[in-house]
């Protein structure tokens, strides 16, 4: 007999994920969070959900979608450190032409790292869902650490708005102990906090360097 390979209801399902490509915008992070939380089940009382950041690699090269239409598609790959300020979606050779040479002139910039961020809840089993992710080009001299923190802050914004009043409030922020990342945890709550206050409080931890 002949096996005839059908893909099954899950993944028809499944939601699709968008990342964000050149200056940050933030229709793929609503739209992210309304459609994996959709197909999420709603607990019967509130939980605690932790938000989750790291940077990984990724190719220096530009990809097309074309899944998204206009505020979700076009171009992927794009830093958000590009000057770029035209449209990413290319719906003529002259478009085409504006991006290739935005490209060769510099202003659109290749990602080297994607910054991805998602939220998972504390439950049994636990439930992930992917947020957001943007992508750098790790530009020497810029403040990598308080972009990604304006990031998260908006991020955690998001959410408590729109979902932690039926899915439950995000009570942590947490990343591995990359320079970049300790930094920018640190610069979230220190931001309104004068340097010696910060410096007196910190100082009672143990092992505090």
């Amino acid at each position: 007999k002949k096996r005839i390979h059908v893909q099954s209801n899950d993944v028809f399902r499944r939601p699709r994920f968008y990342g964000c490509s050149g200056r940050q915008t933030y229709h793929s992070l609503t739209h992210n969070m309304n459609s994996f939380l959709e197909n999420t089940p709603t607990p019967h009382a509130p939980s605690a959900w932790h938000l989750l950041f790291d940077n990984v690699n990724t190719d220096e090269r530009l990809r097309y979608d074309t899944s998204g239409g206009e505020q979700l598609g076009g171009v992927k790959g794009v830093a958000r450190e590009s000057n770029f300020e035209g449209s990413l979606v290319i719906c003529s050779h002259g478009d085409f032409e504006v991006i290739r040479n935005a490209v060769q002139n510099g202003d659109i910039l290749l990602s080297k790292e994607m910054t991805v961020a998602a939220a998972v809840r504390n439950s049994n089993p636990p439930v992930i869902v992917p947020l957001y992710a943007s992508g750098t080009a790790k530009v020497k001299g810029s403040d990598a650490a308080g972009d990604q923190a304006r990031m998260l802050a908006n991020i955690l914004e998001q959410w408590e708005s729109k979902a932690a009043p039926t899915h439950g409030k995000i009570i942590s922020v947490s990343s591995d102990h990359d320079s970049t990342n300790g930094k920018t945890q640190s610069s979230m709550f220190r931001r309104d906090m004068a340097a010696g206050r910060r410096r007196e409080i910190c100082a009672k931890l143990i092992l505090f360097d």
